[in-house]
């Protein structure tokens, strides 16, 4: 069941996957609205994955795109898929994923899918992977 924060919406499905449905023009609030309520579901487990539906949104502001990689950092993301975004918006949040990637050091890779059930379809795959090699954990 998805929890709504402002227009946003937030499921949980563990043990390792998170989902985000932005709308609209994000905000620094509702998006730290947003991931305080992530890290008080599931800020202990050993990864996570990501599904990012960003068909909502309408623009990443520079305030925003400034938080994220620190808002986040607590956050063990292993695999983020984008579904639903527009060209611009794709781009910005893909790059966005690079910082946190770069920053952290993490084998995080970032894929689009052209809808959620292949996003879900990626995410089953490198839960796969990540059985495989034992590299779920920071």
């Amino acid at each position: 069941m998805a929890t709504k924060i402002g227009e946003h919406e937030f499921e949980i499905d563990p043990p390792d996957v998170v989902i985000m449905r932005w709308r609209g023009a994000l905000t620094p609030t509702e998006f730290g609205r947003g991931i305080e309520y992530l890290r008080g579901k599931c800020s202990d487990w050993p990864h996570m994955l990501l599904l990012a539906d960003l068909s909502g949104v309408t623009t990443i502001p520079a305030d925003v795109r400034r938080i994220v990689p620190e808002l986040t950092a607590w956050m063990p993301f292993r695999g983020v898929v984008i579904t639903g975004a527009s060209f611009t918006i794709r781009t910005v949040a893909v790059m966005l994923f690079k910082v946190i990637n770069l920053v952290r050091g993490t084998d995080n890779p970032t894929h689009y899918a052209s809808s959620e059930e292949d996003a879900r379809q990626w995410l089953a795959q490198r839960r796969r992977e990540l059985a495989e090699t034992g590299g779920g954990d920071r």
